[in-house]
């Protein structure tokens, strides 16, 4: 939130959002980094570093990648644009977690919970048997950054629009065409 918000305000003020949107990944990809490098002896405020990390980046990508949609779209479109970031964030976010819990699951060795439930050296075993299935899943992260990165790279900056109606007749903008 405090990423979002602040990147939010200095792109208000400036009219400038790649840098955002690039930085976004790599604030990301330090935080998985973090995650990744976790084990059983960790401590608490070395996970929070990285889950602070991981959400700052998170905060710089997500509600400027739709600004960049929006800027981009004649007024007319502004919903539609709106609607397919959101269907397409859902489903890449519901695609994300699947998989990411298929390979914590396939991680995790068979009877994993029952040795937790037994109490004693099982709970911590059971802790270590969910440290490292959990590794590839922040390993994974790194590499998902990295195409992202090339991804956000590839996004022209253009001037941010201070309105939401283009002037009329403008012929840059389909939605300005006089009819």
């Amino acid at each position: 939130v405090v990423s979002s918000v602040g990147s939010g305000q200095v792109i208000a003020r400036t009219g400038r959002y790649r840098w955002a949107i690039v930085s976004g990944p790599v604030v990301m990809a330090s935080g998985f980094a973090v995650l990744s490098s976790l084990d059983t002896g960790s401590s608490h405020g070395t996970a929070t570093l990285a889950m602070i990390l991981l959400g700052l980046g998170l905060g710089l990508v997500i509600q400027n990648l739709l600004l960049v949609v929006q800027n981009e779209v004649p007024s007319r479109e502004l919903g539609i644009a709106t609607s397919g970031i959101q269907f397409f964030r859902t489903t890449g976010g519901t695609i994300g977690v699947s998989v990411m819990g298929a390979l914590v699951t396939a991680g995790l060795p068979a009877g994993a919970a029952a040795g937790a439930l037994a109490g004693g050296s099982g709970v911590s075993a059971a802790r270590t048997d969910l440290a490292d299935a959990l590794h590839p899943v922040f390993v994974l992260g790194l590499p998902v950054m990295a195409i992202a990165l090339v991804l956000v790279l590839l996004i022209p900056e253009h001037p941010l629009r201070r309105s939401v109606r283009e002037p009329e007749g403008d012929p840059s903008h389909p939605a300005g065409v006089a009819a």
